[in-house]
């Protein structure tokens, strides 16, 4: 539990959250059914568990989602982590005779770096992941406050353009 794994920290130790989205995910369900899916899952999990340093606390978070949360004493060796975690994930899964290559988009924050909690980290991560996606997927992003800014300034404009079509401003 990231809780626990908190508490335990030592004072020049920092904690790393990796939210890991995979890719395309939904292509290996619609076109070889959910229990290759679920196998690929099964697959992916024992892959970041081989992969993650003792002690992290690894878990599925939503249909084709993992967090993996582990100590780490820099960013240096957080990019280590994540580059493992990625590379991983990226080797092909072989399912009932199918080949089914494998990517992820993974975002990454540090406790106090970041934010000073779980639920900052979490929050700041998932931002990153969504940024990675948006990038191009396949890719790892680290959180920065610029994401947050980005992602006001979206709901703004959002907000803006639903008014404008409610108000009948908006012209073709």
């Amino acid at each position: 539990d990231a809780h626990e794994l908190l508490a335990r920290l030592p004072e020049a130790r920092k904690l790393a959250l990796f939210w890991i989205d995979l890719d395309r995910f939904k292509e290996v369900n619609d076109s070889l059914g959910h229990p290759v899916g679920d196998r690929m899952l099964a697959a992916v999990a024992a892959r970041l568990a081989a992969a993650a340093p003792a002690g992290a606390a690894l878990s599925r978070f939503g249909g084709d989602e993992f967090i993996v949360v582990a100590e780490v004493a820099d960013r240096e060796e957080c990019e280590r982590l994540a580059r493992t975690l990625a590379h991983s994930i990226s080797r092909p899964v072989h399912i009932e005779g199918h080949r089914i290559d494998s990517a992820a988009s993974m975002g990454v924050a540090l406790l106090h770096d970041h934010g000073p909690d779980i639920d900052a980290i979490m929050q700041g991560a998932d931002l990153a992941v969504y940024h990675a996606k948006v990038r191009g997927k396949n890719q790892v992003c680290f959180f920065d406050n610029t994401m947050t800014r980005e992602l006001v300034r979206r709901k703004e404009i959002e907000a803006e353009l639903r008014a404008a079509i409610r108000r009948d401003e908006l012209s073709i």
